[in-house]
């Protein structure tokens, strides 16, 4: 979770949850024509704040990093409210010189989902900070498919691992079907959490047979694995699911560790699975 002013930021929120809502219209006598429905305004700031909100612009480029990632975190909700000022600031900030304020700027254009900001994450795909890239692709699960797959596609060559597993959780949650393959070639790659992720997001995707295929390539780690190893292999082969991993599980129940047959047997009640 993104810290920040935690003070401040509530009282913003309490004062956007409490603006007045229009009474209810009496109903006329006659009926009237329908009107075309029009989208509410946006409820103005509370006017106690908007000399906080004033400092905040004022003094955003000369704080400090973290600071300046706090005070993105405040000014998403002017930018909620509609702020101009809010919305550019919150976008300069994607190319801000400090990784963590672009990290959060990254978190706030997601929270906001405003379409002007997200069609700015595609500059991310290549930042140089790979903690900048992660928070992109895990962002990029929560915006709309038509925006998110080809960026998450592009993070599937990341050379940080921890970026394309974040790619590969993302694709496979947003049922990104054009990422089947290139998840496939991710999950016979022979790293076992590539595979373990690439074999879950398949299973979303509805391509079971290469899913299945990524069990067998776990399934096939576990008589050389050590216990601690067998029980973690068997915990990413649950995560995949299906009848191959059910069948897994089933004969690990009768391995030679205690703390493995355990794993199988917690895992099996988690996939619904009772000992008969």
């Amino acid at each position: 979770m993104r810290a920040g002013n935690r003070t401040l930021h509530a009282a913003l929120a309490a004062s956007q949850a409490l603006a007045p809502v229009p009474e209810a219209a009496a109903p006329a006598v006659s009926p009237a024509p329908a009107a075309e429905p029009v989208a509410p305004a946006a409820p103005a700031p509370e006017p106690s704040l908007v000399p906080a909100r004033r400092e905040m612009l004022a003094r955003f480029h000369s704080l400090s990093g973290k600071a300046r990632a706090e005070t993105l975190e405040d000014l998403e909700v002017f930018a909620r409210w509609g702020d101009a000022e809010a919305v550019a600031t919150i976008a300069n900030a994607l190319s801000d010189d400090d990784p963590e304020v672009r990290e959060t700027a990254v978190s706030v254009v997601g929270d906001l989902g405003l379409p002007e900001l997200v069609s700015e994450l595609g500059a991310l795909v290549d930042d140089p900070d790979p903690d900048v890239r992660q928070e992109l692709a895990e962002t990029l699960a929560d915006v709309p498919p038509r925006d998110a797959g080809p960026l998450l596609m592009a993070l599937l060559d990341d050379p940080d691992p921890e970026v394309v597993e974040e790619a590969i959780d993302a694709l496979g949650e947003i049922r990104w079907r054009p990422a089947a393959q290139r998840i496939g070639e991710l999950a016979e790659s022979g790293d076992p959490d590539w595979a373990g992720r690439a074999g879950r997001a398949l299973r979303r995707l509805g391509e079971d047979a290469a899913a299945d295929r990524a069990v067998e390539s776990l399934a096939a780690r576990l008589p050389e694995a050590r216990p601690d190893t067998r029980r973690e292999l068997l915990r990413k082969i649950a995560k995949i699911g299906g009848p191959p991993a059910v069948a897994v599980l089933e004969e690990a129940r009768s391995d030679t560790d205690p703390q493995v047959r355990e794993t199988a047997e917690k895992q099996l009640r988690k996939l619904g699975v009772r000992r008969r």
